[in-house]
C-alpha cells in the first residue's frame, strides 16, 4: 500500500500533495493517514463526471491562488536566493507593485525575448503555457499573428507579475521543507538558467515545423497556378 500512496488529496481543500505531508501547503490544513484513508475511499465512490468536476475546480482555484497569494508572507532572504542575478531590479518591482496594489510593471526583457526570458528565470509553468500557445496560434494565419503581438505586448506588462507570483508561490512552498530537502529545492528552482532556454529553443523549433512545411506548400501551390 505504501508503494502506491505517492501522492494525497487535502480533505480540507482539494489540493494533490506529497503522500506523507503532515500539514497542507495550500491551505495550512494538518492531517495524517486518516485523512488520506478516507479521502480514499471517497474517490471510489465518485463518478468520472463529478471527478472530472472536481479536478476542474481544484485547477481553478489553483490558478486563482497563484495569481493573488494574498495570504504570502514575505521571506527577503529566500527571495533573493531565488531571484539570484538583478536581485536589486526585481525587489524593487515587487515591492512597487505590492505597495501599488498593480499588475502592470514593464519589463523589456519579456517584452522583446518573452518565453525565453520565462525559461531563463526559471518561469518553467507559465513558459510551458506561452510555448505552447506559441505553436497553437501559428496556425490561425494572420489572425494568429495578431494574437501573437497582443502575446507578446502582455508578456511585457505582465512579466514582472507573473515572476513575483512564481517567487511568491516558491517561497510559500519552501516553508513545508526540512533540511535537505530545503537546500535541493533552492539549488533546483534558484537563480537563472541558461540550459532552459536552449532546450526550449530546440521545442519550439520542433512545435512550429508543421507550421512551415504548411507555409512552404502554401507558397508552392501559389507558384504552381502561375506557372
Amino acid at each position: 500500500m505504501d508503494a502506491e500512496r505517492t501522492v494525497q488529496i487535502c480533505v480540507n481543500c482539494g489540493a494533490v500533495i506529497d503522500a506523507y505531508a503532515k500539514f497542507c501547503p495550500e491551505c495550512g490544513y494538518a492531517f495524517g493517514t486518516k485523512g488520506f484513508e478516507a479521502q480514499k475511499e471517497q474517490s471510489h465512490e465518485e463518478g468520472a463526471g463529478q471527478k472530472a468536476k472536481r479536478s476542474f475546480e481544484n485547477g481553478i482555484n489553483d490558478l486563482l491562488h497563484f495569481l493573488e497569494q494574498e495570504d504570502y508572507i514575505p521571506y527577503e532572504d529566500e527571495e533573493n536566493r531565488l531571484i539570484g542575478t538583478k536581485t536589486d531590479y526585481y525587489r524593487g518591482k515587487f515591492n512597487e507593485m505590492r505597495m501599488l496594489r498593480q499588475k502592470v510593471s514593464l519589463n523589456w526583457a519579456a517584452l522583446f525575448f518573452g518565453v525565453f526570458w520565462m525559461l531563463y528565470r526559471k518561469m518553467y509553468g507559465v513558459a510551458g503555457i506561452a510555448i505552447a500557445m506559441t505553436i497553437l496560434i501559428g496556425f490561425f494565419g494572420h489572425l494568429g499573428s495578431i494574437a501573437s503581438l497582443v502575446l507578446t505586448v502582455c508578456y511585457g506588462m505582465f512579466g514582472n507579475y507573473l515572476y513575483m507570483m512564481t517567487i511568491q508561490k516558491r517561497v510559500t512552498d519552501l516553508q513545508q521543507y526540512a533540511e535537505p530537502a530545503r537546500t535541493h529545492y533552492l539549488e533546483k528552482y534558484s537563480g537563472v538558467s541558461g540550459l532552459a532556454v536552449v532546450i526550449g529553443l530546440i521545442v519550439v523549433t520542433i512545435g512550429t515545423i508543421p507550421y512551415w512545411i504548411m507555409i512552404g506548400l502554401s507558397f508552392l501551390s501559389f507558384v504552381a497556378a502561375f506557372m
